[in-house]
């Protein structure tokens, strides 16, 4: 049996990838969030 939420686990959350109509705002937070689910992510696949 798979551990709960193996299916997500190759899927990798981008707060800045958004569709064209939609811009996004101006937190500065933003610009740390994408590396740092980057660098989650990455952890993440190399565990697998």
């Amino acid at each position: 049996m798979a551990q709960p939420g193996a299916v997500c686990e190759p899927i990798n959350f981008d707060p800045l990838v958004m569709v064209e109509v939609i811009d996004p705002t101006d937190d500065p937070i933003l610009l740390f969030r994408s590396p740092a689910y980057a660098a989650s992510f990455g952890k993440r696949l190399s565990r697998q």
